[in-house]
Formats: C-alpha cells, structure tokens, sequence
C-alpha cells in the first residue's frame, strides 16, 4: 500500500546526483535573479505595513497578544511572517535589495525540498522534471517579486521539510526524524494556515501500514489542536478570513465558488490549459484506475489544498496565479511526476523513453515558461508603480504634493506605512503630500505651487505643475456640496459595516489617507479590516449625470457603535 520507494544510490551515484543537484540549484538561482531583479526592487505592497509594525511591538507580541495581532490584521494568523522579516530587517536594515535575495534563496530552498521529497518515490530525471515544472510555473513570477508572500514560500519549506522526515521516520523509525518533522509542521502552520491540513495527508499517506501512520500521527493531531486553540485565542474564532457572510443565497454563493474554482485551470496554464488539463486528467485517472489503494489518499490530497480555496473564490476573489494558488501549483507538479513515472515505467529505460520524455517536457517547460514570463510583465509593471513611489517618499528630503498612481491609490496604505517608518529613520526630513482625490487637491490648492503625477510610460514621476488649474476648474464643475447624502456605519469586533444612501444608481467609493486610500464599495456591505483609530474617512458618491458629492470627514475609532451621518 505504498509508493514505490527509491533504493539507496552507491557512492558515485551520490556524486554525480549532488553535482546534479547542485548545478541545478545555481541556474534556479540565476532564472528567479532574473525574473526578480532585485538589484532594481523597492519596497512594494504591504511591505512597509510590515515594518511598521515590527516597529511598533515585540515580535513574541504577536505571537501571543490578541489585540496586538488583530490590529495588524485580523482576518489571518500568519507571525512567521513577522519574524522572517525582523531577520531580514535585523542583518540588512532598510535595504530592500537583500531581502529580494532572501525571497530568491527561499524558493531555490523550496525546490530542493522537492526534489528531495520527489527523490522518495522516483528517479533522478522525474524529480529534475518535477523542480523544472514548478520553477516555470504562473505563480512563481508572482510570489518572486511580491516580498509579502515569503510566509507562502517558507511555509511550503517548512511543510516539505516535514513531509520528507515523515516518511522517513515511517521507513526508519527514529525519534528525532519525529521531532524534527513535528517542528517543522509547527512552523510551517505559523507561517500560512493552508498547511495546517497537512496532518491528514500524513495519515492517508501510502507509506508503512495504518497502524504505523495512526501511532506517528498523532503528536501531530494534537499540535493541530493546540494550533487551533491559538488561532481562535488571537483572532476570535477560527475562521479568519477577508469577507463577512453576506446575504446571498446558498444557489448564489456555491455558483460563486464554483465559477472561482473553474477558472483555476485558466490561470495557471493560460492558452493551452485546455490540452495541459486533459492529459493531467488522464494520468491521474489512470493512476487511480491503476492504484486504487492510493485513491482516498488522492482525494484528500485535492480537498486539504482546494478547501482553503474555497472561501478566497468570493472575497476577495481568485484572479490571478498568484499567492493563493501557489501551494496548488506545488502540489499538481509533485502529482504529475508521480503520475508520469508510473505511467512511463514499462517504457524506462528504453529509447523511446530517453527520446521522447525529455522531448515532451521541453516543450511543456517552454510553454509553462512563455506563460509564466507573460504573468511577470504584468505583475512587474505594477510593481514597478510601488517602486517609484517608494522612491520619491524614501529618498526625497522636501515636501512635494503627488498623484498616486491607480495601484497606490486602492493600496494606500503602503505610502501611509512608507511615511511613518521615515519619520522613525528620518525624522528631519519632509513627508510629501498625497491628493488621492480631487477632494484633498482642493482642500490645499492654495497652498502647493507644484505637483507630481506618476507617468507610465517611463515608470517614474513627472512633473505637472501646469494642471493644477484646469484640474481644480474641473473638480468645481462637478462637485455638489450640498447634495443629499446619507451614511449609517459601524466598527465592531474588526468589522466595518455601513449602508449609504439616499441613491439607488451610481458609484460609490471611501476615501482616506489613514484607512487605506481609495475603494470602490457597493451602497452597503460588511468587510473584516483592520483600521488605525483617529482615521479620517469620507464618502464619495458619483452619479450617472458626472456630478459628485461628499459626506464630512469621519473619524473611525474601534469599537465604534452604530452611527448616523445625514445631509
């Protein structure tokens, strides 16, 4: 009832595996160094929130004080995070150049733990396949260049680790393989709770007998449930989460879901999906019809990693290859190289097979690649939005007013971050002013004689000066002070609520510099955030007709009950 185990290879064998392994250790290296750059990488996403609040507390604080975690965010448990990012910050300081190197070093560490855990149950070429295949996959050119996923790559480290000192201990039992694996399946659970169903793979795994799995899985089981205790101490219950449940119906929301997981398959393979997904489809069916034993473990396999999944497909949406789809990608390239290589063992060791196996994952690779390498301009397009803005707020002593580009504007709260550690590191010089709308451009427009606007073009700030005129003449031809405009909102247990009004048409959107900059919202919703008390939030309402309108600015403070603002 097992996979079929590798025999031990002879010395020279080792050899010329570790020269293997080795050089294929240096080209990943070099490739994601490439794919990164991160000689040319700043400061991006919610990096600078990060570092506030390594700042702000003791790391062990959020680890264990509820009110200090939730504060940073309360939809997720995820400290690791924190601590990989006080190493980085305590070896390099503010450098953002090393920490890239980081990023690149835990991904070359993710995938010799999966050539080690491949190496468990197939050949030398099949494992080489299986790390090929995950380098060249969509969601590698994301997790790369985003600094605020390393949780999601560390915690694979972390959850491979563990799995390769299971089965061993399964094979050889010895305490410290035990140990050793129940660390690292602790570690991975505080770096991202999508490893945290990893127990029951470990008690389905076709490794030794029942008894054997039932009596190592145990300690397991019970860090789970310790896990769990803790998650629902420093969130408030297990869920976690981005969204709140809302009010549509069950039809509604599984058609949701399903729509969300039936665009995965689109997402990680894009235009050849259609061919890539029918001939995995094939292998793992004639996997199964092969191995019928191995089925419940298959089965539990696709729920642990799709489960998590689940609750992302409605808030806050699955459309891109990226983060929430890595653990999902590493795991279809470890299923695929078992499928191959007991599909492909009659043929081993034959001419076809030499031939036509490396001919086939060529091109695999190269269409993986060209599919992987399209995902990267468009995520380092946006990321290079983050690096000119954190250049102008980290390296510019003087008080300039400026435009945020449309990425920094719905992800404001990286410039607020930005702003707050200079004023910890630099407290002498000056922090430059953001109009994240025509509103704030107004409220100071006779006070700025100069303004910066982000070009794309060449991917840096430019100056236009010459605008503030005809933009203010603008903002007053549609601008209605007194229009009706209503608000009924709430902050409570980290959930803000609201319901706006009076208008059943139009757009409606929360502006503020301190709560995250701006956002599109429906008239009324709930959503699970984490705000700054003192925050100053406004309404904005635009109508069909192009007129707009605005409440007062609001301050948020929580616990904030039930509140009424009308005009």
């Amino acid at each position: 009832m097992r996979l079929n185990a590798m025999k031990s290879p002879c010395s020279s064998a080792k050899t010329g595996e570790m020269l293997l392994f080795g050089t294929l250790v240096v080209a990943t290296t070099l490739y994601l160094a490439l794919m990164v750059d991160p000689l040319g990488a700043n400061w991006r996403w919610d990096d600078t929130q990060i570092l506030l609040a390594i700042h702000q507390q003791p790391i062990l604080d959020y680890f264990f004080v509820p009110e200090i975690w939730r504060a940073f965010t309360p939809a997720n448990l995820t400290p690791w995070l924190l601590v990989s990012y006080q190493i980085d910050l305590a070896l390099f300081g503010m450098m953002p150049t090393f920490f890239y190197f980081h990023q690149i070093g835990a991904l070359a560490a993710v995938m010799g733990l999966l050539y080690a855990l491949l190496r468990q149950w197939t050949g030398r070429s099949y494992a080489l396949m299986g790390c090929l295949l995950f380098m060249a996959g969509a969601p590698i050119s994301h997790v790369s260049q985003q600094l605020m996923t390393r949780h999601y790559i560390e915690g694979a480290v972390f959850a491979l680790a563990a799995l390769i000192l299971y089965v061993r201990y399964l094979r050889r039992p010895r305490i410290s393989l035990l140990l050793a694996s129940l660390l690292a399946y602790g570690l991975a659970m505080t770096a991202k709770e999508i490893y945290v169903p990893l127990v029951l793979c470990l008690l389905f795994i076709p490794e030794s007998n029942w008894n054997s799995r039932i009596r190592a899985s145990v300690p397991f089981w019970l860090l789970a449930l310790a896990y769990s205790a803790w998650r629902a101490y420093m969130l408030g219950s297990l869920s976690g989460g981005y969204g709140v449940a809302g009010e549509e119906g069950a039809v509604e929301l599984l058609s949701g879901v399903a729509l969300g997981l039936l665009a995965i398959p689109q997402l990680l393979t894009g235009p050849f999906s259609l061919l890539f997904w029918t001939i995995v489809g094939g292998l793992a069916v004639g996997y199964g019809l092969k191995n019928p034993v191995h089925l419940p473990f298959m089965i539990v396999v696709v729920a642990c990693v799709m489960g998590p999944l689940l609750p992302l497909t409605e808030s806050p949406g699955i459309h891109a290859p990226d983060r929430y789809l890595f653990l999902v990608w590493l795991t279809l390239c470890i299923a695929i190289v078992i499928f191959c290589s007991a599909a492909l063992r009659g043929i081993q060791g034959t001419a076809l097979h030499k031939v036509a196996v490396p001919s086939a994952a060529l091109i695999l690779l190269s269409l993986l690649s060209a599919n992987a390498w399209t995902e990267r301009s468009k995520v380092f397009a946006i990321a290079k939005e983050f690096d000119a803005h954190a250049e102008l707020l980290w390296n510019n002593a003087d008080a300039i007013a400026y435009i945020p580009s449309d990425a920094i504007l719905t992800s404001f709260w990286f410039a607020q971050g930005l702003e707050a550690l200079k004023t910890q590191y630099r407290p002498e010089e000056g922090i430059q002013l953001a109009i994240i709308d025509p509103l704030f451009l107004h409220q100071v427009s006779g006070s700025i004689s100069a303004l910066l606007v982000y070009n794309g073009d060449c991917r840096c700030f430019m100056d236009d000066s010459d605008s503030l005129v005809s933009r203010m003449q603008d903002f007053q031809s549609k601008y209605r002070p007194d229009a009706t405009l209503s608000l009924d909102y709430s902050y409570v247990d980290r959930i803000f609520s609201w319901s706006a009004g009076p208008y059943s048409q139009g757009q409606w959107h929360f502006l503020s510099k301190e709560l995250g900059g701006l956002a599109e919202v429906p008239s009324q919703g709930q959503l699970r955030v984490s705000l700054a008390d003192g925050g100053i939030l406004y309404l904005r309402y635009t109508s069909p007709d192009g007129w707009i309108t605005y409440s007062e600015g609001l301050e948020i403070n929580h616990p904030l009950a039930n509140t009424e603002w009308r005009r």
